[in-house]
């Protein structure tokens, strides 16, 4: 129970990226949409990105070719997408395949979202082979300036993906060889 009230303390806070300390990521084990076992949490030969989206989320939607561009940039990077949130028409293996996004995909993620604390979508994770979270997009999600004036969410998603990404790639240059 510390440990999630550490966690979503860590996730609420505003504090600029490199001053984040990292915490332990909540254990899970799953099983993906190809019947493939997944475990996150303790050591792990490499560092895992944890992608929390829906079929329907502009943000997502817009995140989701950089994060493309960061799978084939970063080998030694495993991406699992956790669908969370789906409305029922919602396809998310479909939608992966349509677009050529080479993600993991655990379906109907909601328990494990709660344990990350994550209530709204995109849910972006980084944790290191050591088990720990070292970055997370709510640290990157101060840029409240750059969107101002923009009604429209896919606007907004527009403006903001890009942004993202380059504060993910800085966390994943941190914890990969």
């Amino acid at each position: 129970m510390a440990r999630l009230a550490l966690l979503c303390f860590a996730l609420l806070s505003a504090t600029p990226a490199l001053a984040f300390d990292p915490v332990d990521a909540p254990a899970f084990e799953a099983i993906d949409v190809d019947g493939q076992a997944i475990a996150v949490g303790g050591q792990r030969d490499r560092p895992v990105v944890l992608f929390f989206w829906a079929t329907w989320c502009p943000y997502c939607k817009q995140f989701m070719p950089h994060l493309q561009s960061i799978v084939d940039e970063y080998g030694g990077v495993d991406v699992l997408s956790i669908s969370v949130f789906e409305e029922d028409d919602g396809d998310p293996a479909g939608y992966l395949e349509e677009y050529g996004f080479e993600f993991r995909l655990v379906e109907e993620g909601e328990a494990i979202a709660s344990e990350y604390g994550v209530r709204g979508t995109p849910g972006v994770f980084v944790v290191d082979t050591e088990g720990r979270i070292r970055w997370h997009l709510g640290l990157a999600m101060q840029d409240e300036e750059r969107v101002a004036g923009l009604s429209k969410h896919w606007q907004r998603a527009t403006r903001r993906a890009p942004f993202w990404a380059a504060e993910l790639r800085g966390a994943l240059d941190a914890v990969t060889p």
